[in-house]
């Protein structure tokens, strides 16, 4: 169904559950509210994908974030931003991909807000997380467009299924908010049980998610059952210790359920590519270790295997956010690595390496992290890539970027 008084009424949910807070709450909730926020500027330059074109970009972020107590049970956080985007590549086929990545296109709620869209400039507003949660020793009960992160993998991740970002995004810690509702269940010590419930403006396109955690040994244990979008998920994943070093894993099969997943585009060519895809089953997995070798010196490893990835090239796979948050990578053999050095008490060297083991393509990213003052950072790196036109790095052209990030 395909109904926007569907998608107004269950919005308006969030806003009853706001609205008939116990008297007094919202009064209380001002006085005790906490009020931060950072405003940042990232620069980045490189070429373009689908032409080969160089560009430069300069993103300025303002962040207003707002959480209280609403009563000794119930909170609330809302998260605001501005972002104005200044470029020279609006025109070309890779900026549809920063258009097409908002809350219109991958949200249910959608407070994503285009304020201006001209050559060279896009300027933005949206909620980046607003959301209610009732808390007590035995429920965790989330409600709004929250962050849903199952994974415990470092760089690719097969239990993030709701949220997922890529290893190479410069903003990592950025993800697009999901509209749901959650509960945690925590019958005893080391156990609990999460319930997702997710709705799309149209229902057969809803997600659904419940996992187990317990607890065996030094190991947190996990199983996994999902609807994402008309694709059906199992998987299990473990997180614990080998000696000094932590050890984690986690494993998926997917159901690919025809013409409705997110896996299927428009590729031009007809139904071939689509066809291939439809109905699909295939297991993805990940395996990491990490270390710290010294207080400074710390290590991470991971292999990654994507049983639903295909040898396309790059322009089409980035011709669909929705696609690639779905397939992954387009090889099916990944090792990423990382070791991170803390300099001084205030600067940080950071080597992130990934490699395609099938078309032996790679990127290397170095970045160097100061904090200048106690609120205040400065991030310096780049992405070097080298490969073949349908390996995993290969069609992506050097980035240099900078990112200055103040907390307020």
């Amino acid at each position: 169904m395909d109904d926007p008084v569907y998608r107004a009424l269950l919005s308006g949910v969030l806003c009853a559950s706001l609205s008939f807070s116990s008297p007094g709450a919202w009064a209380a909730a001002a006085e005790g509210a906490e009020l931060g926020g950072y405003y940042k500027d990232i620069f980045t330059t490189s070429r373009t994908v689908s032409n080969d074109k160089p560009y430069v970009s300069y993103l300025q972020r303002a962040r207003l974030d707002l959480a209280g107590k609403l009563s000794d049970t119930m909170s609330a956080n809302v998260i605001y931003d501005h972002d104005l985007l200044l470029d020279d590549y609006s025109r070309t086929a890779d900026f549809n991909l920063v258009r097409e990545n908002n809350q219109r296109s991958l949200a249910f709620w959608d407070t994503h807000h285009v304020l201006l869209d001209e050559r060279d400039i896009f300027w933005t507003q949206s909620l980046y997380r607003a959301y209610v949660r009732y808390e007590s020793p035995a429920l965790l009960c989330t409600m709004g467009k929250q962050d849903i992160d199952w994974s415990r993998m470092r760089f690719y991740h097969p239990f993030d299924l709701f949220n997922p970002v890529s290893p190479m995004s410069i903003e990592k810690d950025e993800t697009m908010g999901v509209d749901a509702v959650t509960a945690e269940l925590l019958p005893a010590d080391f156990m609990s049980y999460d319930l997702i419930y997710a709705p799309d403006i149209d229902t057969d396109r809803q997600s659904f998610g419940l996992r187990f955690s317990g607890k065996i040994g030094d190991y947190d244990i996990f199983l996994m059952g999902a609807d994402i979008r008309s694709d059906a998920v199992l998987g299990f994943a473990f997180d614990g210790y080998l000696k000094d070093s932590g050890l984690r894993g986690e494993y998926t099969y997917t159901f690919m359920n025809g013409r409705n997943s997110d896996a299927f585009i428009d590729t031009g060519q007809g139904d071939e590519f689509t066809d291939k895809r439809r109905d699909e089953r295939f297991s993805r997995a990940s395996i990491g270790m990490d270390r710290s070798f010294t207080p400074k010196l710390y290590g991470v490893a991971e292999y990654f295997y994507n049983g639903g990835a295909k040898k396309i090239h790059a322009p089409l796979f980035f011709s669909s956010v929705k696609f690639n948050r779905t397939a992954f990578s387009v090889t099916k053999h990944i090792i990423s690595t990382g070791l991170e050095y803390e300099c001084t008490g205030v600067t940080k060297l950071n080597n992130y390496l990934f490699y395609d083991i099938e078309e032996s393509s790679f990127c290397y990213n170095p970045e160097f992290v100061w904090n200048i003052v106690p609120n205040a950072d400065l991030t310096v790196g780049c992405q070097i890539f080298k490969g073949g036109s349908v390996s995993e790095y290969g069609s992506y052209h050097n980035l240099f970027y900078a990112e200055m990030k103040l907390f307020f």
